[in-house]
């Protein structure tokens, strides 16, 4: 089993980078309460892909980096869930989408569906949930799926 990154340590690293904008450009990434001293709650945003119906649209969401938790019990966890980035975040999105891995109703990312993040891993990011979205909004099948009105959004 490898070692387990602190979640101080990759969140502040995932931070800086989203700070810095020295990841993806067409993706963005930071907290969405500077005070919030546990980094659970952030913000993304994905420019659409060029050549499809998501060009030029702006897509906000909503990601959670679960806390350790010691009260919640699973087979995989016995003691307890470990949080991120053991655990895979939840993700949003605010804006409406029609994306085969997207919940139609509620907004929520099954990243299970997603290439790239579909077998996670704590050397994956948040950040590269973002770029793996944006990929398949760009794929043949997606690239021109019938879209909800731009500006539509999830009821939160």
């Amino acid at each position: 089993m490898p070692a387990v990154i602190p979640r101080p340590f990759k969140l502040l690293e995932e931070l800086e980078e989203g700070e810095k904008g020295s990841g993806d450009t067409y993706t963005s990434l930071g907290l969405a309460d500077g005070d919030d001293m546990q980094m659970v709650n952030w913000n993304g945003t994905i420019l659409g892909p060029p050549h499809s119906v998501h060009e030029n649209r702006i897509y906000s969401l909503r990601i959670i980096a679960p806390l350790p938790n010691p009260n919640k019990k699973t087979a995989q966890y016995p003691k307890g869930t470990p949080g991120y980035p053991v655990e895979r975040p939840e993700v949003y999105f605010v804006n409406q989408i029609n994306l085969p891995c997207v919940n139609p109703e509620t907004g929520f990312v099954n990243q299970e569906q997603l290439a790239g993040v579909e077998n996670w891993s704590q050397n994956l990011s948040m950040s590269r949930i973002l770029i793996a979205l944006r990929n398949s909004m760009g794929l043949p099948a997606n690239k021109k799926r019938p879209q909800p009105a731009e500006g539509s959004t999830y009821k939160q």
